[in-house]
């Protein structure tokens, strides 16, 4: 007979990240199947919440990136949540932008007249 030899990994209050998402998380807040089913496939071991977010915009899962971010914000709130979602944010908007064309001769103004 085949044993589930998986453990989570867990650590003590004061060694974890607080901006950690674990799929335990995703199973207590009641994620859908098909989220932590994606989570679980990009992430086994875990990742911070501004790397899952820069994830889901990427793979263009919006409704989970809401979802997740709702649940984050009320059930795991805390300083590095914060600074997670503003290095995330910071992360889409280069990506969104094309930050290396706004400058220099390939820089384009939005004007006229």
């Amino acid at each position: 007979m085949a044993m589930n030899t998986q453990v989570e990994q867990t650590a003590s209050p004061e060694d974890a990240n607080k901006a950690q998402i674990t799929l335990s998380m995703l199973r207590q807040w009641g994620a859908c199947s098909s989220g932590k089913s994606w989570f679980s496939a990009k992430f086994p071991q875990g990742a911070e919440y501004g790397e899952t977010m820069t994830a889901l915009y990427a793979d263009k899962k919006y409704d989970d990136a809401r979802w997740l971010a709702q649940n984050v914000f009320d059930k795991a709130f805390s300083k590095e949540i914060v600074i997670s979602d503003v290095n995330s944010l910071i992360a889409l908007t280069k990506q969104e932008s094309g930050e290396e064309h706004s400058s220099g001769y390939g820089a384009r103004i939005g004007s006229s007249g």
